[in-house]
């Protein structure tokens, strides 16, 4: 799955259509590279929960004595894998 067909599907259930046909049915291709656009700017659906997460996560670490360095040191998503389950175990273990 390409970066593009992640982003179609995401805009899919950002703005309610049931497929990817009725979203490329109903919008032009210029509006879709706008929202492709807007996205970059100000991301949303579950890239923006997990950007919220992050910081929050960044936040009750910091006050409770935490070595990170930022909120990065949080995200999930475009981690490696050995990243990703290290995180996840830090959360169930916590």
């Amino acid at each position: 799955m390409t970066k593009l067909d992640v982003f179609l599907h995401s805009l899919t259930l950002e703005l309610g259509y049931k497929s990817i046909r009725e979203l490329k049915n109903s919008l032009s291709v210029k509006e879709i590279f706008e929202w492709q656009e807007y996205y970059s700017l100000k991301p949303f659906g579950h890239d923006r929960n997990e950007i919220q997460l992050a910081v929050l996560s960044h936040m009750f670490s910091a006050v409770n004595g935490g070595k990170s360095k930022g909120y990065l040191d949080f995200m999930v998503s475009d981690t490696s894998t050995e990243k990703r389950n290290k995180i996840i175990n830090d959360i169930k273990n916590f």
